[in-house]
């Protein structure tokens, strides 16, 4: 195998690979934020008992839940726009502009958006231990 018909490889399996962490805190970003609502809107007894006023916590991981999908969708417009540089890039044969507003958006959108997603399902988790702990 060639050089670089190993590096497409690796790049191939980048790709798969940032796809499907981007789906993943996605999806975690929905699911803090669906939960978060009905633990909230419950009329369950327990879940009141549980929670009752001390639901900070999962107030702060739904908004971590509804900020990765914010940044979810400022990585694909930042994406898109990163997008159409390098189209237009035709002397550059169409490469990235890495030092491009869109282009760093991206990055750190993609970063972000994991760390929001990472932190939410954290503090999530602990919402839910911590009540029996200090029961």
């Amino acid at each position: 195998m060639s050089i670089e018909e190993q590096r497409k490889k690796v790049l191939d399996e980048k790709f798969k690979v940032s796809s499907r962490i981007s789906d993943l805190s996605r999806y975690i970003g929905f699911g803090l934020v669906a939960i978060v609502y009905t633990i909230l809107t419950s009329d369950s007894v327990a879940i009141t008992k549980l929670y009752g006023n001390k639901n900070t916590l999962i107030l702060v991981a739904a908004c971590l839940g509804a900020v990765t999908i914010v940044l979810d969708y400022v990585q694909f417009l930042a994406g898109y726009f990163s997008v159409q540089e390098a189209l237009e890039n035709e002397a550059g044969q169409y490469k990235y502009n890495n030092q491009s507003i869109a282009y760093t958006a991206r990055n750190f959108a993609f970063w972000a958006k994991q760390t929001s997603a990472l932190f939410g399902a954290i503090i999530f988790g602990v919402s839910i231990v911590l009540p029996f702990v200090c029961a």
